[in-house]
C-alpha cells in the first residue's frame, strides 16, 4: 500500500502520516527544519527498510543534532547517492552533495569519488536547468583540472545551443560559465545580451511579413539593458541601439 493511499485510509496513523509528510518534503535545510518545527509531526519510529526514508530519517536526524549526528550525515548521504544511482534523479545527489559541503573532512576519502561522478553524469543530466542546479552545489570539491573538462563541454553545449536556435539553453551555459570561473560578471552579462540579440534576430527571421512582434523589441531591449554600465564593443551597442530603432519604427498594424 502506498504512503499516500495508506495514510487516506488511516487517518488516525500518526506514525504513517509522519511518513507522508517526510516523504513529501523537499529536500532542503528550509524545509526539513519547517517539517520539524511542526506540533503535528514527529520523526517516524517505526522500523522501515525503504532506502528513501532512511536517507530521510538519517538528514532530519543530522539537523536535529545530537551525538549520532556524524553517523546520521554519513548514512544519508551514502543512501541519497544510491538512491540517485537506482533512478537517477539529480535531486537526491545534490541534496548528498549539500550534506557532504557541511562537513566536507569527514569525506576526504570520498571526495575524489564524488568528482568523477559528477564529470560522468554532468553531460547525461536531463537538462541545462538541472546541469545548473549540480554545479553550484558541486563546486567545492571540483579541481582545475575538472573545471577544465566542465568548461570546454560548456562552451561546445553552448554554440550547439546557438546552431539548434534554443536561446534558453544558451542562457543557462552561459550561467554555467559564469559559475565555473570561464566569464567574469562583465562577460556573463555581454554573453546574455549577445545571445538575446541572437534570440530576437531568429524571430525576425521567422516572421510573416507586414507584421508587427513586440516580443522582438522587448528582447533587444533587454539585451541593451544586460549591458548598461559595463564597458562593451561600442560596435555591438550600436547594433542593438539600431535594431531597436528599427523595431520601434515597424508599423503596429497586424500585432502577433
Amino acid at each position: 500500500m502506498g504512503l499516500l493511499k495508506g495514510s487516506r485510509i488511516n487517518p488516525s496513523d500518526k506514525e504513517l502520516s509522519n511518513l507522508f509528510k517526510l516523504v513529501n518534503c523537499e529536500l532542503t535545510d528550509i524545509a526539513i527544519k519547517e517539517l520539524l518545527k511542526r506540533d503535528d509531526f514527529n520523526l517516524p519510529r517505526a522500523k522501515v527498510n525503504n532506502i528513501e526514508i532512511l536517507a530521510r530519517i538519517n538528514d532530519a536526524k543530522f539537523i536535529l543534532g545530537g551525538n549520532d549526528k556524524i553517523n546520521c550525515i554519513q548514512k544519508s548521504v551514502e543512501l541519497y547517492i544510491e538512491i540517485y544511482d537506482q533512478i537517477n534523479d539529480v535531486k537526491y545527489l545534490i541534496r548528498a552533495l549539500e550534506l557532504v559541503r557541511k562537513i566536507k573532512s569527514f569525506f576526504e576519502e570520498d571526495l575524489q569519488q564524488l568528482e568523477n561522478k559528477i564529470l560522468k553524469d554532468f553531460p547525461i543530466l536531463e537538462s541545462s536547468y538541472k546541469q545548473i542546479e549540480l554545479i553550484e552545489v558541486a563546486l567545492f570539491l571540483m579541481q582545475e583540472s575538472s573545471i577544465k573538462v566542465l568548461v570546454d563541454y560548456s562552451l561546445i553545449q553552448l554554440n550547439k545551443s546557438y546552431e539548434s536556435n534554443d536561446y534558453a539553453a544558451g542562457q543557462n551555459y552561459i550561467l554555467i560559465l559564469n559559475k565555473l570561473g570561464h566569464f567574469n560578471n562583465n562577460d556573463f552579462k555581454t554573453q546574455t545580451a549577445l545571445c538575446l540579440e541572437k534570440k530576437a534576430d531568429f524571430y525576425i527571421s521567422q516572421k510573416e511579413p507586414n507584421t508587427y512582434y513586440p516580443t522582438i523589441l522587448s528582447i533587444y531591449t533587454e539585451a541593451l539593458k544586460e549591458v548598461k554600465g559595463i564597458p562593451i564593443d561600442k560596435a555591438f551597442e550600436s547594433r542593438l541601439q539600431k535594431k531597436i530603432r528599427i523595431e520601434r519604427m515597424r508599423p503596429t498594424n497586424h500585432i502577433y
